[in-house]
């Protein structure tokens, strides 16, 4: 049986539009999810998928909390361009320039969860007197108050 062009572009478009609603659908449903394993299922089904660059922050930021250590937030911060020390907003995904406000909220967490294990490690009167001044208003606060 032969088939028009225009049937044939039709069933194409319809057949991108099937793929590219399941790939988003399955985007939604990692996010909600918001675990390691649902991060990695995602990237295995859909490598080259416009969101792939979100999950594998979004993987790498998991994995880092789960670590917590300060080489685990250095190495984060590095990874993805963002100094420990500056107020760059901008990060690197797969080669990928992005800056919207919740990468930079993961590198701002980055880096404060960086400088509390820092703290941590000096266990001075002086560096969590110092971590407060830096950082008055983190949850850390009302918890550490000299």
């Amino acid at each position: 049986m032969k088939y028009s062009a225009s049937f044939t572009k039709i069933v194409a478009s319809f057949a991108v539009v099937l793929v590219v609603g399941c790939a988003a659908q399955k985007w939604k449903a990692a996010r909600e999810a918001d675990t390691i394993e649902a991060y990695e299922t995602f990237l295995q089904n859909h490598p080259d998928d416009e969101n792939a660059y979100y999950a594998k922050l979004y993987l790498e930021w998991k994995r880092t909390r789960a670590e917590d250590t300060v080489e685990a937030y250095e190495r984060f911060l590095k990874k993805y361009n963002a100094s420990s020390s500056s107020k760059n907003t901008s990060m690197k995904i797969g080669g990928r320039m992005i800056s919207p406000a919740e990468e930079y909220e993961i590198a701002e967490e980055a880096r404060l969860l960086l400088q509390w294990r820092k703290t941590q490690s000096e266990d001075t009167h002086s560096s969590y007197e110092s971590f407060l001044k830096k950082y008055p208003y983190t949850i850390l606060w009302t918890l550490f108050r000299f």
